[in-house]
């Protein structure tokens, strides 16, 4: 297993993600949660989807570190659709 980052992968997943429309309002977060629910679990995350409204959707990740001690515990990741002001950025 290759202890360095995957680049291409990582912008290949992000401009996915950032192309999904999540403008608010209406905030339609279910798609990219379900893209990132997807990412998550290839990975071997344990993924639940969290859905507080119709259509607005929390995406709750946890990987297991074994019987080692648990030093942190943080999102694994966050949506923010406010932050979107345009048009996806191309990354490539």
């Amino acid at each position: 297993m290759s202890t360095s980052p995957d680049v291409a992968r990582m912008k290949r997943e992000l401009a996915r993600l950032i192309a999904i429309d999540t403008q608010n309002p209406p905030g339609h977060e279910a798609p990219a949660a379900q893209y990132l629910h997807d990412l998550l679990v290839t990975d071997g995350f344990d993924v639940g989807l969290q859905e507080y409204k119709p259509g607005r959707v929390n995406v709750v990740a946890r990987l297991e570190n074994g019987a080692g001690p648990v030093f942190a515990s943080t999102p694994i990741w966050m949506l923010c659709p406010s932050a979107k002001a345009g048009p996806p950025i191309p990354l490539a």
